[in-house]
């Protein structure tokens, strides 16, 4: 039916609201109409929703409730002779009970999505068989459907850029390599002025043979010349910038997009991306070095090659940061730290207590597998 005919879907506004919008949104789906029920708990959300919905030319009529437990009757009495669609895949218990009940009486479907699966499961007619949904929203509509603002990052990197293959071979350098990466790290940060020169390296540093090969890398691209007394020069400044830590950032981006040649589910991957909210009335930017959307939900990764366990007030900023915009946007939503350093064991201790994944040393080669458990619906805090 969903499929065949023209129809009008009924709904519950909630904080979540990406599972109700995608059977709204499905290219296979036949839905022109959209009711939408609204209590005073969640009216903040629907100019987020109303604006969503009008750029994809689908018409929405908006029902406000005193509550989720008043009767919905007399709300739903224009359309009970109606081809009508009862969307529970969101809503509270109270309410979702009534539409189904309402459903029954009037001899409509009533399904709600499995946002593990991507299917649509029917509960009237019992008989009907699950529907498969694909996920069309991108990061910036995902985004936009939480109040927020997708300002800027690079979401498509040239095939020929060679930063990610770089980036890639140096992650699987990451454990064995740590400490000539923070000496290159230095090097890189000590290169100031318009020349790009770094100060001279310490003798019993710039012999050591793992630094040799990580510059070598470098050189054999052009990247960065070798000078005298122990010295390196960087072609341009985006270069200084990979070696300073942006190696993490394309790293995880290259890793993200070498897992969706297996998963097709991965919807949108963006690098160096910058958002804006509301904060208190206000507007507030934030930085997120890599951001991907699988399967609906957003993982959100920040990427560290300093030794932060030494600099904790930094950590614990970027803890409390990823935490409030995780809560921002839902549960649908996954913060990770991923480090070259371990963190220490404070930062360790607040990570869990707010549900931020962190990936550290040897572990960051995991951040496949842990993606991946997540978005299969398996959300443990491992």
């Amino acid at each position: 039916m969903l499929r065949t005919h023209s129809h009008t879907q009924i709904g519950v506004l909630t904080k979540n609201t990406i599972p109700l919008i995608t059977p709204v949104i499905d290219h296979t789906i036949l839905c022109q109409h959209f009711v939408l029920l609204v209590s005073p708990d969640h009216s903040a959300q629907l100019p987020y929703i109303e604006h969503f919905l009008r750029q994809k030319d689908i018409n929405l009529t908006v029902i406000p409730l005193e509550s989720d437990l008043q009767s919905l009757n007399h709300a739903l009495k224009p359309y009970q002779n109606s081809n009508i669609a009862i969307n529970l895949s969101e809503g509270r218990p109270g309410i979702t009970g009534q539409l189904l009940l309402w459903a029954k009486q009037h001899k409509q479907c009533a399904f709600w999505l499995n946002a593990n699966t991507d299917k649509l499961r029917f509960l009237l007619p019992e008989s009907t068989p699950p529907i498969p949904l694909a996920d069309h929203i991108c990061i910036p509509e995902f985004l936009a459907l939480k109040g927020m603002i997708f300002q800027e990052g690079y979401r498509h990197l040239p095939s020929q850029n060679q930063l990610l293959p770089l980036a890639a071979k140096w992650l699987t350098k990451a454990h064995s390599h740590r400490q000539a990466f923070q000496t290159l790290n230095w090097l890189s940060s000590s290169a100031n002025g318009l020349e790009l020169t770094s100060l001279s390296c310490a003798r019993h540093l710039w012999n050591k043979p793992h630094l040799q090969q990580l510059i070598r890398d470098l050189t054999d691209l052009n990247l960065v010349k070798k000078e005298g007394e122990r010295r390196i020069t960087f072609s341009d400044p985006t270069i200084a910038s990979f070696v300073r830590g942006g190696w993490l950032e394309y790293a995880c981006f290259s890793t993200l997009h070498q897992l969706k040649s297996t998963r097709h589910d991965i919807q949108d991957i963006a690098l160096g991306v910058k958002i804006e909210r509301q904060l208190q009335g206000t507007s507030v930017i934030n930085e997120l070095d890599v951001i991907a959307l699988v399967n609906n939900r957003l993982f959100l990764i920040e990427c560290k090659t300093g030794k932060l366990s030494q600099k904790p007030v930094l950590n614990q900023q970027t803890i409390y940061r990823l935490d409030s915009i995780t809560e921002l946007l839902g549960e649908s939503c996954h913060g990770f730290v991923v480090s070259l350093e371990p963190l220490g064991h404070q930062i360790n201790t607040r990570a869990l207590e707010v549900g931020i994944h962190l990936l550290e040393g040897y572990d960051i080669k995991q951040l496949s597998q842990r993606i991946e458990s997540i978005a299969n619906g398996h959300n443990e805090h491992i």
